[in-house]
């Protein structure tokens, strides 16, 4: 989407090429990556069918911000560039393998309910609707955090204090 040499433009025109081009940037912003892939589109054609000595000025400024935000998300943090240039949107989910819950809070919530006579399912079933866990995650917590079983080991005031840090598990542990 090459626009003509500034010249050949109306002043119209060109306010309503910018209000596009920032719609655009706002649509990429919060994951439309239809929207990013336009500009993109568009920043490449511009970047190909212009003069050299004209090309500045055949981009939309919110373009050149966007993509040099995007940029610099890359070089600087060591971003991933698709997740930065809005071609991945980051709302497609977590990536593999991301924890996104405490285990260590998980399974304190869960053997501190088994303790205090809840069934396991409905430790789970508690725990999920509390933090959003899925029951996978809970279960593997609870094995890897099996220590928490044993009184001997750790008494019902330290799960307590463990879980304390986190509210929704706090309200759903009967006393």
């Amino acid at each position: 989407m090459a626009e003509p040499p500034d010249n050949d433009v109306p002043d119209g025109f060109k306010a309503i090429q910018q209000q596009m081009a920032a719609e655009a940037v706002r649509l990429a912003g919060e994951g439309d990556t239809e929207a990013a892939r336009d500009i993109l589109r568009g920043f490449i054609e511009a970047a190909l069918l212009t003069d050299q000595r004209d090309w500045p000025a055949q981009l939309p400024v919110a373009w050149v911000q966007y993509l040099a935000d995007a940029f610099r998300q890359i070089l600087d943090s060591d971003a991933d560039a698709a997740r930065a240039l809005g071609l991945k949107s980051s709302k497609a989910g977590r990536p593999q393998g991301t924890k996104t819950h405490d285990e260590v809070r998980l399974a304190a919530a869960y053997w501190l309910m088994v303790r205090r006579g809840v069934r396991p399912e409905r430790a789970n079933e508690r725990i999920r609707q509390a933090t959003g866990a899925d029951r996978t995650t809970i279960q593997g917590a609870s094995k890897r955090c099996s220590a928490f079983e044993d009184r001997a080991l750790v008494d019902d005031d330290i799960l307590l204090s463990i879980i304390a840090e986190q509210p929704a598990l706090s309200e759903i542990v009967p006393a």
